[in-house]
């Protein structure tokens, strides 16, 4: 019998074993069948499925991941998905890896502090756009990482502003958000649009569909946008060749105050209309300093382990002067403008007015009062 068709009897025999509760026999067998499968290069889907729900079934979703092999998106992505959030989720809780050295394990190492309780939530937000296509089989545009570019945002660094000026510029891209889960623009329409079962259906549709007439394309994500590119492994095949454009603020306070107004108010951009009045909160105004801190450590971690060196621009920087920003993205791209810009004269630009110099300055004299 050869090793592909002994695959088949371990895997009944591991099925028996876990309904009487034998976990561990259980595992050796099945780990007995994905050495016969890998040992023949044995590629038949249904049967790698089969190996990886079991692996499933007994709390090993690392040898999940290995049993669905090369092309995990062809045989099952709603399984595949499963299988590769909950071994990073595992391995994020202290779980030991199965096998440190495999690309899967590696992809997990350069991952940044994601807790596994954000990993878990975050494939259930992916799982419920993009499950409901995992029967569709649609051919898909082929991925083209040449003048590719990622806007690595913080939040309230101008980076609404800046994206509006690049793309009006006509030659770099159209750079949005459009992995926002919880935005019904993004990617809930972009995944109900064109029936996308993977991520990696979602990056060939928009990476074709949004560049600009020189082929050139952008995209903007914060830290939690990316988080799924890096578990699924897509980033490494669509953004990672590209560049990287870090925004920023070099006030952290202000930065902090605006992101905290903006909460209240529901005003994100100058367009909005406020939802209510912001009054001043001092608790809530540290909370948010800190949680700019955490995310600030969240994307430095991330060009570190995936050694980066991105385009540093900041929301003064941005305020200051956006056209002499936009030409330095410009060259940073190695893109010619077709010629000088005037984004400056605009007056839709970024959101600051006295109140956030108050409120800072009630900050400051709160947190220097001497403690009685």
């Amino acid at each position: 019998m050869d090793d592909l068709n002994f695959a088949g009897p371990l895997m009944d025999e591991a099925r028996t074993r876990i309904q009487h509760g034998a976990r561990l026999p259980a595992q050796m067998l099945l780990t007995r069948a994905l050495m016969a499968l890998d040992e023949t290069g044995g590629t038949a889907d249904a049967q790698r499925a089969e190996l990886a729900q079991l692996f499933m079934e007994i709390g090993e979703p690392e040898r999940a991941v290995y049993a669905l092999g090369a092309q995990p998106n062809v045989i099952s992505p709603t399984l595949a998905r499963h299988a590769v959030y909950e071994a990073a989720a595992a391995f994020r809780g202290g779980t030991p890896p199965v096998n440190a050295s495999s690309s899967f394990m590696r992809r997990m190492l350069r991952l940044p502090a994601f807790s596994a309780g954000e990993i878990r939530r975050v494939h259930a937000e992916m799982g419920a756009l993009l499950d409901p296509h995992a029967a569709i089989r649609g051919d898909r545009p082929p991925i083209i990482t040449e003048r590719v570019y990622t806007i690595c945002m913080m939040p309230r660094s101008g980076s609404n502003f800046l994206v509006k000026c690049l793309t009006d510029t006509g030659v770099l891209g159209r750079p949005g958000e459009y992995l926002h889960r919880n935005e019904p623009t993004a990617l809930p329409s972009i995944a109900a649009r064109f029936a996308t079962a993977s991520l990696d259906d979602v990056m060939a549709e928009v990476m074709a569909r949004t560049r600009s007439m020189n082929d050139v394309f952008g995209i903007k994500l914060h830290i939690g946008m990316l988080l799924p590119l890096l578990v699924e492994g897509t980033f490494m095949h669509t953004l990672a060749p590209g560049k990287f454009i870090y925004t920023t603020r070099d006030d952290l306070l202000m930065q902090a105050i605006s992101f905290v107004r903006a909460q209240m108010t529901g005003v994100w951009i100058s367009k909005n209309k406020a939802d209510a009045e912001p009054r001043f909160d001092f608790q809530r105004i540290h909370a948010t300093v800190a949680q700019l801190s955490d995310m600030m450590t969240q994307w430095e971690t991330f060009f570190a382990l995936h050694d980066i060196q991105p385009l540093r621009v900041s929301y003064e920087a941005i305020n200051s002067d956006v056209d002499a920003v936009v030409a330095e993205i410009a060259d940073f791209m190695q893109i010619k403008l077709p010629g000088p810009t005037r984004f400056r004269e605009r007056r839709d630009t970024l959101q600051r007015d006295a109140m956030n110099d108050v409120w800072r300055e009630r900050f400051l004299a709160q947190i220097a009062a001497p403690v009685a």
